[in-house]
């Protein structure tokens, strides 16, 4: 996938992580690769999807939100009687690589494609035996990297991408002295491997790279030394309840310059959590869905899309969707829509290699090939400027 685009394909392209059709902005307004049932359709059985989460474990509250996009997503989709129903089977994969291993043997046998795992300890297990022979395996992880003609496919762009539209947002805003505070695990690590090899082509200074272990409790020491460097940004790559520990640490140490996030850091409990005690400038680079306002006019069907999906989702868990699972409800659109006529997880393959669009909620389209198998997004990133009195998102231009 290329860096030119604007991406994020969370943060991307983890997540495809999230395809709706919407039709006219009316409550079942969803991604549909065609507007009335062919005759293929009505006589297929109704598309099997597994769906590997973590609904218990240390990971448990990411998993609930991968949940609840899945099961609106299947909802919505189904509601249309002139599409081939979908149904899904749930497998718990308890927060560890074994757990998601034993789904995927569990699975493998029943499903057309398989949702998930989205988090990279179960998609490591699971890459390895899956990435030969069917079924499909849709992923949100952003650093999959599915070899070219595998069964995986990955919906968010990756890391290096995104740290390049971070790098792009800087140059353009004329800032050079930039400081990176990334978490010492896979996605930190890359993100910050990402950054140092990067910075050159946009005229950026890495006044100082700090790194943190994702399970500390203090990480005042390295806002500290970032503060000490003066820079005119910070970019930090965290996720989870370290979110909070991380902002507050920046708090306390009166950095008072933009700090820019990734997508999986938007995440409205722990924001709200953090309260005021977050830089006056917090930054989020991540797609329109978070500020459906922003949406163009030219733009309409996908607006409609978002707001259906917002809505229905406000009425059923009585919360504001976050981006895991706008994610992951774009994959079973996917899914969905390219599985409409198929009638075996080898054709299903073949239909997701087509380079047709899908359409989705957490980015308008998605498309794949054969050669290709991380999703190309459109229109790409946006950054997004959180609001702590109403707890919102805003564009920033």
């Amino acid at each position: 996938m290329k860096r030119g685009t604007r991406l994020w394909a969370f943060l991307v392209a983890i997540v495809s992580l999230w395809l709706f059709v919407a039709c006219g902005g009316s409550e079942e307004a969803t991604p549909s690769p065609s507007a009335s049932p062919t005759s293929g359709q009505q006589a297929l059985r109704p598309l099997q999807i597994g769906h590997i989460v973590d609904q218990t474990g240390a990971l448990a509250p990411l998993g609930a939100s991968y949940l609840r996009g899945v099961e609106l997503a299947t909802e919505i989709w189904n509601a249309d009687a002139t599409r081939r129903k979908v149904t899904v089977r749930v497998c718990d994969s308890q927060s560890t690589g074994e757990g998601a291993l034993a789904c995927y043997r569990q699975l493998e046998g029943w499903a057309d494609a398989i949702v998930g795992p989205n988090l990279f300890v179960g998609l490591a297990s699971v890459r390895g035996v899956a990435s030969g022979k069917p079924p499909v395996v849709i992923s949100t992880v952003p650093f999959v990297e599915p070899p070219a003609n595998s069964y995986i496919f990955q919906t968010i762009p990756n890391v290096e991408d995104a740290v390049a539209v971070v790098f792009q947002y800087f140059q353009r805003k004329g800032i050079r002295r930039v400081a990176t505070l990334t978490s010492n695990d896979q996605p930190g690590n890359l993100a910050k491997d990402a950054a140092s090899k990067l910075a050159g082509n946009y005229n950026i200074q890495l006044v100082r790279s700090e790194v943190f272990d994702p399970q500390a409790q203090n990480v005042a020491p390295q806002a500290q030394n970032i503060a000490a460097a003066q820079p005119e940004a910070v970019f930090v790559w965290t996720a989870g309840a370290q979110l909070i520990t991380v902002l507050r640490a920046i708090h306390g140490a009166n950095i008072t310059v933009p700090v820019m996030l990734n997508y999986a850091s938007m995440n409205l409990p722990l924001l709200r959590q953090a309260g005021n005690d977050v830089p006056p400038e917090l930054l989020f680079f991540a797609t329109d869905v978070f500020d459906p306002s922003s949406v163009a006019a030219n733009r309409q069907a996908y607006k409609d899309r978002i707001e259906t999906f917002n809505r229905q989702y406000q009425a059923k868990y009585g919360a504001v969707p976050d981006l895991l699972a706008y994610a992951t409800a774009d994959i079973l659109f996917i899914v969905a829509q390219a599985g409409a006529n198929v009638d075996s997880p080898a054709v299903l393959k073949q239909a997701l290699e087509s380079g047709a669009e899908f359409q989705g909620v957490l980015f308008e389209g998605y498309s794949f090939s054969r050669e290709q198998h991380v999703a190309r997004v459109k229109p790409g990133f946006s950054f997004l400027r959180w609001n702590p009195s109403s707890a919102t998102w805003s564009l920033a231009r």
